[in-house]
């Protein structure tokens, strides 16, 4: 017997089993419904209808953990999360609203940056006190004598970016106790970025 003929009886032989496993299902599948049937025409209208509302009960409980209790689960996850999302949001657009600082005039853009520095200095009461040096790419601010801390600190951490001069570096010294709440500094600002926006 050739190969070939092996192969086609192995086929008829697979397909033979086949049809004997579906005709196997056939009748115990007809013959568990008949069982049912006869067994549904046994009960009583009110067995019936305890077994409908069992049914209707069972399906009901099926949707509810299949479909309805993970999309709450996931509506309530979202409840949670979005106030907490809108909060980082909102933090996150401060950070950036810092980081970019306020919009220089253009017409600021005109005047030194040395003269810019100095009215700002003189406005936040800091006059006679500093020393100014440089001018591009940096300008650099002395306070050689020690100056009240807190106008400083307040000037350092909101006029530079106000006036387009970025800091790049602080160097801050602490004077004797006999000048307390009085530092000495010393303040690098760039007058000039790679991008052109600041300085003149």
């Amino acid at each position: 017997m050739t190969d070939w003929a092996i192969t086609l009886k192995f086929i008829h032989r697979s397909r033979t089993v086949a049809g004997e496993l579906r005709a196997q299902l056939a009748r115990r599948r007809q013959a568990l419904s008949g069982q049912l049937g006869r067994r549904w025409q046994g009960l009583t209208p009110r067995e019936r209808k305890q077994l409908r509302l069992m049914l209707a009960v069972l399906l009901g409980a099926a949707v509810w953990l299949l479909f309805a209790r993970p999309a709450l689960a996931t509506l309530r996850y979202w409840n949670d999360e979005l106030p907490r999302l809108r909060a980082q949001s909102i933090a996150l657009e401060a950070i950036l609203a810092d980081g970019a600082g306020p919009r220089v005039a253009p017409n600021a853009r005109q005047v030194p940056p040395a003269r810019r520095v100095a009215a700002s200095l003189d406005q936040a009461g800091l006059t006679g006190s500093y020393r100014l040096s440089g001018g591009k790419p940096e300008l650099v601010i002395t306070f050689a004598q020690p100056v009240p801390a807190g106008p400083l600190l307040v000037w350092l951490l909101n006029a530079p970016v106000s006036l387009g001069l970025p800091v790049r570096q602080v160097l801050l010294e602490r004077s004797d106790a006999t000048a307390e709440g009085r530092i000495k500094a010393t303040i690098t600002l760039a007058t000039h970025s790679p991008s052109g926006r600041n300085g003149t």
